[in-house]
């Protein structure tokens, strides 16, 4: 019995297949570690697999499936098969992502629909849904809140509002010797690496702003989270008890939380700040100051598209006394939560971080110590040769903080293909991205930031992987073989959306910052984005950027690589682009082309100015912007130029992939041409 210990089987208990939906995350991770020990075999599905090694799944008995729970055909390849579904797969959890109610209700709610009718064609027997206690709280102080607590009708942010009615259309679902049905309502998931509310905690504090101060409305402000551990036990626990014919958990929903006392939201944290060595806050704030900043900040989020710092729902969650019972998930589910609201394992993973870093340095600064000393006596006391040698190798870690508007998780393309190849087999993997998350003051590809420079350049460091790679600027310093690699990335932000990096090659190291410095890219030297690397941020932000609303009729051209013809539609065929119901969604459909019948939507990214021509009163050339959109169904990320007219005629050029490599100025060799004719009298056609 899980409540018991997690990680022991019942003797009932048998190898089942499980679906997590959405399990590319921290919490999907921890369960499907959990569920590995019990057994079980894990078939995953996600758009993003997060690197957590920490965490141990065991890749032989688990399957990888990539893909969106949007789409059907995806969403069927996972399920089929399986004993159970928990699906975790969500958008907007935080920051203005929460705020974007579109693409909430979308994801959420019209996704978790599509998950429930999926289920019950497949035969899926068990559906457990990860909901929020912000279906049930906002902005009015709750004591022991139980199950039976009503709905809001007014809630905190819109991904609160999808949820809710999510939860209701999944617990609605429940048919009794069909499909078992329930909810569990998780607040504020924390344990060692997590890195929405742990991470973010730490992160802030090391950059000064989240030790500043406190705030509450009444004193005591106590409230209850979520340790990622127990939640992995509530949804275990969950899934055993829909087994029972005519279980009391169908169509119910329970409140999943540590148990023992409630903790203050505030001073809950105070032993992670001081085990990673900054000082708890002193100060404290009206709570009604921090709520109408927050309230100002969702202002600027919807005007200029600033990412808040905090919502009203988050001050709401750290100000106001909300604490809920789990009584009813421990008579229902044999809930049992262990090491309620304890830090220690977290405090233990972020120091151990800490002394990894040191380490790494540690090595480093052993070779410059070695090196010192080999040099006096070689050189016989030669202080110039001496001082010299030490500029070459020091490594001291500058205060190197990334501008907040570069910092998240994006996708980078590993490979590209070769424009001008005819066959596919010559460019094997064209569409492979890998993730790539910037911090504050690191990535999790060039490692920690060493030093910033003008024009938006940073040296990153990290211990070298492979000595062979690195290139000393003085051949009697080659043997030393430095344990450090150092490289200077130059970062330019295009859109909220869009990244551009250069760098020299990623395989060229340098044994020191200073020579580091020397290879860098200012940002002027970046012409296009055919230089470097586009980077897309993962959970994009709503954006109309695009310059385009309304109706169009749309001529477009295809070209097949592989036969070097193309596929068409004419501007006659009634092919039709609506950009309507929002601005940074472009959706088309194909209709009379030389290819058969389908829909297609693209969610424009963001356009930044191209820079060869300004639109003159009257004239002739278009104004042209760089373009970068993401297609929904392939989930590909594509690069291109926008070209608009002042006669209502806009043209769209894409490139191959993301790199917008082979597209030139004229745009002869794109791979996909677009124009787009803008309708005067406006006609639904979706």
């Amino acid at each position: 019995m899980v409540g018991k210990k997690t990680g022991q089987m019942d003797q009932h208990d048998k190898p089942l297949r499980m679906c997590i939906l959405g399990g590319g995350g921290y919490l999907g991770q921890c369960l499907t570690k959990e569920l590995q020990s019990l057994g079980h075999f894990v078939v995953v599905m996600d758009l993003n697999f997060e690197s957590l090694p920490y965490i141990a799944v065991d890749p032989l008995r688990m399957l990888q499936i990539k893909g969106s729970i949007l789409h059907t055909d995806q969403l069927q390849n996972a399920l089929k098969g399986c004993d159970a579904c928990f699906h975790l797969a969500g958008y907007g959890t935080c920051g203005g992502a929460s705020l974007d109610r579109p693409m909430s209700m979308l994801i959420n709610y019209e996704g978790t629909k599509t998950v429930i009718e999926q289920c019950l064609q497949l035969g899926i027997p068990r559906l457990i849904y990860s909901s929020s206690v912000g279906v049930i709280f906002f902005d009015q102080e709750m004591d022991m809140a139980d199950e039976t607590t009503p709905y809001l009708t007014t809630f905190g942010n819109a991904y609160s509002e999808s949820k809710c009615l999510a939860e209701q259309a999944l617990l609605k679902a429940n048919i009794p010797g069909k499909l078992a049905t329930c909810a569990l309502r998780l607040r504020g998931i924390y344990g060692p690496g997590e890195l929405r509310s742990t991470q973010r905690v730490v992160d802030l504090c090391l950059k000064g702003l989240g030790n500043k101060f406190t705030f509450c409305k009444s004193s005591p402000c106590l409230t209850q989270y979520s340790s990622a551990h127990n939640c992995t036990i509530g949804f275990i626990a969950a899934e055993k008890a829909l087994r029972k014919p005519n279980s009391p958990a169908g169509g119910q929903a329970y409140h999943i939380l540590d148990g023992g006392a409630p903790v203050e939201p505030f001073k809950f944290w105070f032993p992670l700040m001081q085990g990673v060595g900054v000082d708890v806050p002193r100060i404290q704030l009206p709570y009604w100051l921090v709520y109408y900043t927050a309230v100002l900040m969702e202002w600027l989020y919807w005007l200029i598209g600033l990412q808040p710092l905090f919502t009203k729902f988050e001050v709401c969650l750290m100000g106001l006394q909300n604490t809920f019972s789990i009584d009813k998930a421990a008579r229902d589910l044999d809930y049992r939560p262990v090491k309620s609201h304890d830090l220690r394992d977290t405090i233990n993973f972020f120091r151990q971080q800490q002394v990894d870093r040191m380490k790494a340095k540690g090595q480093k600064r052993k070779g410059w110590l070695d090196f010192l000393d080999w040099n006096w006596r070689a050189s016989e006391g030669k202080i110039k040769k001496w001082n010299l040698s030490c500029r070459l190798l020091k490594v001291v870690r500058s205060e190197c903080q990334l501008d907040l508007a570069l910092q998240g998780q994006f996708h980078r393309q590993v490979s590209s293909p070769v424009y001008e190849a005819k066959q596919a087999d010559q460019f094997p993997d064209a569409e492979v991205f890998e993730k790539i998350v910037l911090s504050s003051s690191s990535s999790s590809v060039w490692g920690d930031c060493y030093a910033k420079l003008d024009g938006n350049a940073y040296v990153f460091g990290q211990p070298n992987k492979s000595p062979i790679n690195i290139r000393p600027l003085h051949p009697e310093i080659a043997s030393l073989s430095p344990s450090m690699c150092f490289r200077c990335i130059t970062l330019i932000a295009h859109t909220s959306n869009v990244l551009q990096s250069m760098h020299q090659d990623e395989e060229i190291c340098h044994e020191s910052v200073e020579v580091a410095e020397k290879s860098c890219f200012l940002a002027t030297q970046i012409p296009s984005p055919v230089d470097g690397s586009l980077l897309f941020r993962s959970e994009y932000y709503d954006s109309s950027s695009c310059h385009l609303d309304g109706m169009y009729s749309v001529a477009y051209t295809l070209l097949d690589l592989d036969s070097s013809s193309s596929f068409k539609c004419a501007l006659q065929s009634g092919t039709q682009m609506s950009n309507c119901d929002q601005r940074n969604r472009m959706k088309f459909n194909f209709r009379n082309c030389s290819f058969p019948d389908f829909e297609q939507t693209l969610v424009c990214l963001g356009t930044w100015p191209v820079g060869r021509h300004v639109q003159l009163p009257n004239s002739n050339s278009p104004v042209e912007q760089y373009l970068a959109v993401l297609n929904l169904a392939t989930q590909q990320y594509k690069c291109g130029v926008m070209q608009q007219w002042t006669n209502r005629t806009t043209k769209i050029l894409l490139s191959a992939d993301s790199s917008c490599s082979g597209l030139l100025k004229d745009g002869s060799n794109a791979l996909e041409d677009f124009t787009l004719i803008k309708e005067l009298a406006i006609s639904a056609i979706f």
